[in-house]
């Protein structure tokens, strides 16, 4: 699928949602992601949208990266 899938929640005032994964509350597309890949995330692990949607949860759209590299995103 190649666009966006809204993570159907109100969301916080920047748009994202969250879930309930491993027991945590986790923002909708952290915890997407870490389903996807089988993986968890460290603190300073970044989801970032590659679509700057902060409502999509769609896993082709997400990828890891750093808070500098989010920084330069925003950026550009």
């Amino acid at each position: 699928m190649d666009g966006c899938i809204d993570h159907g929640q109100q969301g916080d005032r920047q748009g994202y949602g969250s879930f309930r994964h491993l027991g945590v509350t986790q923002r909708a597309h952290r915890a997407v992601y870490m389903r996807e890949h089988s993986c968890s995330l460290d603190a300073r692990d970044v989801i970032r949208h590659r679509c700057d949607n902060p409502r999509c949860v769609n896993p082709n759209h997400l990828e890891i990266g750093s808070h500098q590299d989010n920084m330069d995103d925003m950026v550009t």
